[in-house]
């Protein structure tokens, strides 16, 4: 294996480590301390880690790069400078810079591989404020967090900016897998999804679409989710999605990360919806052999409002029948709550119908 730091370079680093440990406290009361001063300790040295990296790892080389603009050769220009936010801190690296004499385009090849996009920062970077930020109400919270925690000082903008970058290329990947999935093979079949590693016990899939005001109007936006279970109850994989999609679409986004979740190899199915008849359409389409399930909130919201018309809103008769017709539903006594229903329909007819011939 080829050695990438210098001999001065590992004594240094290892003089800090020295100085690191020569600090900690001798008490073991002191644990606070002790944790304290390694942190900060060992965050100075993965900075000058990735310094002394940066200095000594090989630069690009091998076949010289056309110009993207007019195709020419780019010829190289010397190695220009460039500070990047990594998770260690701030460091400095020097890329080869390239040129085209013919149209004065300039390319750092290096640079894709290393920065997020053209904010300055590392993929490790842009991959924890993506995640910080996805589960915290503001940017404003995730630059805090960012800071006291990682040690890492963007602004709010920043954050911003990379979090929306990110969630593009997300975007752009799923819909890449999606016309992957459904394109139309030379035979004339559509080629269908990659096969999953996984082999779960049961897949569930759910759908679901809700409306969401956004700067122009009323849209909806529908939200899947995939969960795949071995056969002790563990999850092995879990997927959660909201877009804005047309239904064909949706049903098709959902259907590749069903079968990445190993529906094509799972023992069991389920698909959980509301009860809408998009969502069971899409269901019969995509996923002929699950088991439908309406979920119980959906089930116990339209018991309680059908009691409610008939009995009076609110009303103990109202609540009564509706519980008793849920603990029926829970228990698996469906037929019962059906008859139940259909009895109480009756009745609301032939009420009807005399009120009419009189």
């Amino acid at each position: 294996m080829a050695i990438v730091l210098t001999a001065k370079d590992r004594e240094q680093l290892h003089r800090q480590l020295d100085e690191m440990l020569d600090q900690l406290p001798q008490e073991l009361r002191e644990l606070g301390q002790a944790e304290e001063t390694i942190e900060a300790g060992l965050q100075k040295l993965g900075k000058a880690s990735l310094q002394a990296w940066a200095d000594t790892a090989q630069r690009s080389s091998g076949s010289v790069p056309l110009c993207p603009e007019c195709g020419q050769s780019m010829r190289h220009r010397g190695l220009a400078r460039r500070m990047l936010v990594t998770i260690h801190g701030t460091i400095v690296y020097a890329r080869p810079r390239r040129r085209c004499d013919c149209c004065g385009r300039e390319s750092y090849e290096e640079d894709g591989a290393l920065c997020f996009g053209s904010h300055g920062v590392s993929w490790k970077v842009a991959q924890r404020v993506t995640r910080l930020a996805s589960l915290l109400p503001s940017f404003e919270m995730a630059r805090e967090l960012l800071w006291e925690d990682y040690g890492i000082e963007l602004s709010k903008h920043t954050i911003e900016c990379i979090v929306n970058e990110a969630g593009g290329m997300l975007l752009e990947g799923d819909d890449a897998r999606r016309a992957a999935c459904f394109a139309v093979g030379e035979k004339g079949a559509v080629r269908g999804p990659k096969e999953s590693p996984i082999s779960p016990e049961m897949t569930v899939v759910y759908a679901d679409g809700t409306m969401i005001h956004t700067e122009d109007d009323w849209r909806e936006i529908r939200v899947g989710r995939v969960i795949s279970e071995n056969a002790g109850g563990q999850r092995l994989r879990q997927e959660t999605f909201a877009r804005f999609l047309s239904l064909e679409a949706f049903g098709q986004q959902l259907f590749v990360a069903a079968y990445a979740a190993g529906y094509g190899k799972a023992k069991r199915w389920a698909f959980l919806g509301d009860g809408a008849h998009w969502v069971w359409e899409l269901a019969q389409f995509h996923f002929p052999e699950a088991v439908l399930i309406l979920d119980w909130y959906h089930l116990s919201e339209n018991v309680h409002a059908a009691a409610d018309v008939v009995f009076g809103e609110g009303s103990e008769e109202s609540q009564r029948w509706a519980e008793t017709r849920l603990q029926e539903l829970w228990e698996g006594e469906h037929r019962l709550a059906r008859g139940a229903v259909a009895e109480l329909y009756r009745q609301r007819r032939g009420r009807s119908v005399r009120r009419c011939e009189s």
